[in-house]
């Protein structure tokens, strides 16, 4: 197949293209998607030389993160699936950045959510590399930093993941390890993905939504 990834769920930009078994991959740290997105994914499909109509299939980050970057990558990629015919499959952002995990580990991965808070999720890495969430409520969730030991359930995780941690080091527990994965990496959504479009389990790019995982600011004051 030929595959697009876009993560633009951070401030980094994260695209991929996947042609067979090649990826070839952009990554930019940006100050709003909209400006670069199209054009990182213009010289990918010009360095794969292939064109936005061979499309099979599109892979978007669905959060949770930035809300606007949320909207912005998933509305580039609703895009290109109603103009293409391409498949589209959502894959969490958090579950992206849980896979470079090593197999058989537990993972907690956490992003910045502003306001004091953080977007996480804690996960077990299956040995063919796929995480799933240790509860069906650690899947994606918000709290303060230092209420994080305490949402967990079971044993401790051995990892950590995520770009929070760079700022709330000290929610890391003497022992564990910090993994070099600050934010999602468009490569692993399209290894997340391959089973689904294996399988037909695609999204409807018409009803297709973020996970924004809490309410706006706008929301809550309302």
């Amino acid at each position: 197949m030929i595959v697009l990834g876009v993560d633009t769920s951070t401030a980094l930009a994260s695209i991929a293209l996947g042609v067979g078994d090649r990826v070839l991959e952009r990554a930019e740290r940006v100050s709003t998607s909209s400006e670069r997105l199209l054009p990182l994914v213009d010289e990918l499909f010009a360095e794969a030389g292939v064109r936005p109509a061979d499309l099979e299939g599109v892979v978007c980050g669905a959060g949770p993160g930035s809300f606007t970057g949320l909207r912005i990558a998933l509305s580039t990629c609703k895009g290109l699936c109603l103009g293409t015919g391409a498949k589209l499959v959502m894959v969490s952002s958090l579950e992206a950045i849980a896979a470079r995990a090593p197999r058989g580990a537990s993972v907690l991965v956490a992003l910045d959510a502003f306001r004091g808070d953080v977007y996480a999720g804690f996960y077990d890495v299956g040995d063919d590399g796929v995480p799933s969430a240790r509860a069906p409520g650690l899947a994606a969730f918000s709290c303060r930093p230092d209420a994080l030991a305490t949402a967990l359930v079971g044993a401790p995780p051995a990892f950590y993941a995520g770009e929070a941690f760079a700022k709330h080091a000290s929610a890391i527990p003497v022992g564990a390890t910090l993994l070099d994965a600050p934010a999602p990496r468009a490569r692993e959504l399209l290894s997340l993905a391959a089973p689904r479009f294996a399988a037909g389990l695609v999204d409807d790019p018409r009803t297709a939504s973020p996970s924004y995982v809490r309410a706006s600011a706008p929301e809550e004051r309302r």
